[in-house]
């Protein structure tokens, strides 16, 4: 049977973990658990083994233990279903080369002059952004100017033929 200070020995160690487990945590909420280094976790993880431990032993004992909100880890939540792919969504890298062959053969066909000039230069700008993209990696502004070029082959698309940029990229075809 442990004595009195047996008791009180493992309840301070009990206290000191519990203290040391909430300085952990506070960190690893203020840098994100992403960003704290190694230690944080695994201190994390030594501090509940040791709490699982000491409150055991102290209940082994017959000393009543009121588990901390902190003791363990809540439970990870399962993931959430993949959510259905609606069926105007695009997947996938869209086919711009053949979305523009049709756009441009479509403004040629009925003589919109000023919008399939349009179309060229927004084609030579996707051209120039792709090959930089490939030398020099993708950046936001990239993202920025292809989104810009998208939204005007989107907006003389619909304006001219009724259908969207993007369509004509997975491959509608116009009569």
């Amino acid at each position: 049977m442990p004595s009195p200070q047996d008791i009180k020995n493992l309840q301070e160690r009990l206290a000191i973990h519990r203290a040391t487990l909430s300085t952990l945590l506070s960190q690893q909420a203020i840098l994100g658990s992403a960003n704290a280094p190694p230690a944080v976790a695994y201190g994390i993880r030594d501090a509940r083994a040791e709490i699982r431990r000491i409150t055991d032993a102290l209940r082994g004992w017959g000393v009543s233990v009121e588990d901390g909100p902190d003791d363990a880890a809540l439970p990870v939540p399962p993931p959430e279903p993949p959510r259905p792919v609606p069926a105007h969504s695009y997947q996938g890298r869209m086919d711009t080369a053949k979305g523009l062959a049709t756009l441009i053969t479509y403004l040629e066909r009925i003589g919109a002059s000023d919008d399939l000039k349009d179309v060229l230069t927004l084609e030579a700008r996707l051209i120039k952004l792709r090959r930089d993209d490939r030398l020099f990696g993708n950046t936001p502004q990239r993202n920025s100017e292809f989104a810009e070029i998208m939204y005007g082959l989107n907006a003389i698309a619909l304006e001219q033929c009724g259908i969207s940029f993007n369509e004509l990229c997975a491959g509608a075809t116009l009569d």
